[in-house]
């Protein structure tokens, strides 16, 4: 009995760390979108009715087999990576930006100084 709730416990806590983990995710990455709100919001839209479309399509074709569920793991795997990937490269464009313009506020007060000296 004791081992069931320990169980319940630990599926909760996973359940409760997923779901503030993919919050948090959401709220940083439409903070640091390097997209315009109504870009995402379609690309969004674009992606649920892809998504919708698959499911429609693995039901006409009788369901989910062991195989095709398989398949459908291996490609949200790759998919994942691509995702994930994206977002490395975006952040490290948008990092590269903010220190370019870092780089730019110091040259010219580096300037203004000497202008001032």
């Amino acid at each position: 009995m004791n081992k069931d709730k320990e169980s319940i416990g630990f599926v909760k806590g996973v359940t409760l760390g997923v779901f503030f983990g993919a919050a948090a995710g959401t709220i940083i990455g439409l903070l640091f979108a390097p997209r315009k709100g109504s870009e995402t919001q379609q690309a969004l839209a674009d992606n649920i009715n892809e998504l919708i479309n698959q499911i429609g399509s693995i039901s006409a074709a009788g369901g989910l087999n062991p195989t095709r569920t398989g398949d459908i793991d291996n490609d949200a795997k790759i998919r994942s990576q691509a995702i994930i990937d994206k977002a490395k490269s975006e952040a490290k464009e948008l990092i590269d930006e903010a220190n370019s313009i870092l780089k730019e506020i110091k040259e010219q007060k580096t300037k203004e100084n000497s202008i001032d000296s």
